[in-house]
Formats: C-alpha cells, sequence, structure tokens
C-alpha cells in the first residue's frame, strides 16, 4: 500500500479503527462531493501524506488560495463553457481539467488542504490508517462499511469523546479543589477568593441592585 501514500506500517499493527473511520468518512464526503470532477486520488493522497508529515513545498495559505481560484473561478468558467458547447454537442462530456498536469497538480493541492487540516485537529490520528480509510472509500474497498463507519463515529463523538473529556474535567477539578486557600460549595462549586470585597458595600437585601464583573471558563 505504501507505494501510493509513502507510508509503511509494520507487520505487527493493527488497524486504527477511529483513524480509518474518519479517513474513510472523508473519502466518501469528498468523493459524492465532487462526483464530476475527477482527482487523481494517488496524488491526492500524495498530497496529504506530504501534508501530515510536514513535507509541503508551499504554505497552507498558498494552497488555498490557488485551490479557490481553481474551485471558485476557473472551473465554472469551464462549466458555464460546457453548458453553452453542450447545446450544439449534446454528447460532449465535461472536463474539469485543462489536461493530466493541471489535474494532478490540483489534486495534490486538495490532498495538501486535507492534510494540514487533520494536522491542525486535537485527534491522535494514525496517519497510515487516515490515508488508508480515505483510498478504500474512494476504491469502494472499505474494510468497513459505511454504515460500520457511521456507527463508530457516531458513538465516538456522542458517547467516548464527551466521557473521556468528562473524566479529564474531573481530575483536573479534583486537583484544583486541593489548592491553597480553595474552597468547595455543597454544589460542587470549587472557588478561591482572590481579593475580598468590601463588606460595608456588600448587599442588605435580596431587592438591592449590584454590579459583579466576572469571567466563566
Amino acid at each position: 500500500y505504501g507505494k501510493n501514500c509513502g507510508v509503511v506500517k509494520s507487520e505487527e499493527s493493527k488497524i486504527d479503527t477511529l483513524s480509518y473511520a474518519l479517513g474513510a468518512n472523508t473519502g466518501t464526503s469528498i468523493k459524492q462531493q465532487f462526483a464530476d470532477i475527477a482527482l487523481n486520488v494517488d496524488e491526492v493522497c500524495k498530497g496529504m501524506d506530504d501534508a501530515l508529515n510536514g513535507k509541503m513545498s508551499q504554505s497552507h495559505d498558498e494552497v488555498v488560495a490557488m485551490l479557490r481560484e481553481f474551485f471558485g473561478n476557473t472551473l465554472n468558467e469551464r462549466n458555464q463553457a460546457y453548458q453553452e458547447a453542450k447545446k450544439a454537442d449534446s454528447t460532449l462530456v465535461f472536463n474539469a481539467f485543462a489536461d493530466a498536469v493541471e489535474c494532478d497538480k490540483i489534486s495534490y493541492a486538495f490532498g495538501n488542504d486535507i492534510g494540514c487540516n487533520v494536522r491542525k485537529s486535537n485527534f491522535a490520528i494514525e496517519y497510515f490508517w487516515f490515508l488508508k480509510g480515505f483510498q478504500d472509500a474512494y476504491e469502494d474497498s472499505t474494510e468497513l462499511s459505511e454504515e460500520q463507519v457511521m456507527s463508530f463515529l457516531q458513538n465516538y463523538f456522542m458517547v467516548v469523546r464527551p466521557a473521556e473529556a468528562a473524566k479529564r474535567s474531573a481530575e483536573w477539578l479534583e486537583k484544583k479543589a486541593k489548592g491553597f486557600g480553595v474552597k468547595t460549595t455543597e454544589s460542587g462549586l470549587v472557588y478561591k477568593v482572590v481579593k475580598a470585597g468590601d463588606m460595608d458595600k456588600a448587599a442588605k437585601s435580596d431587592e438591592d441592585v449590584v454590579k459583579v464583573h466576572y469571567v466563566g471558563k
């Protein structure tokens, strides 16, 4: 598999389901969204691999600018020209790219963009399995069905990830609660008085109007 995406895995490696499912879901979505554009999937994968491993020859901003120009202007102009030409010849087939060179260039940049976004995410992604899931989805040969992918991701984002976040929050709060001068209310609110207010100016009844300054996190 490494010959296509430039990655190699050890024989002992087992599938990283999260990475594979994210890759497959990304591949399926892009394949459906760009069904009329014949991207070179090998170049897309190569672009992703280079971006994931910090081997890009251009900055992410330059890549985004190139893609915006192509998809926002060039492609629209070609589609309009195609629609006009098709009125005279209904057998014409739309071609998004001027030639194979442009196809490879845009496909590679497209992969760069995906790879950069994955690197910026907060997920511990195994790049090999993300890439494999992506290409498998494009080739309709995934190790997990589309239903299995969606079921796994829904469970991960709606059950597993929130539970992990709650556990980390509880551990963080427990540690903070042990700090000097920190108090905990019956409801579980953990707080610390940094600077006491002037109690002579405190509200005397429930009907008093007060102004407060606070930051919530």
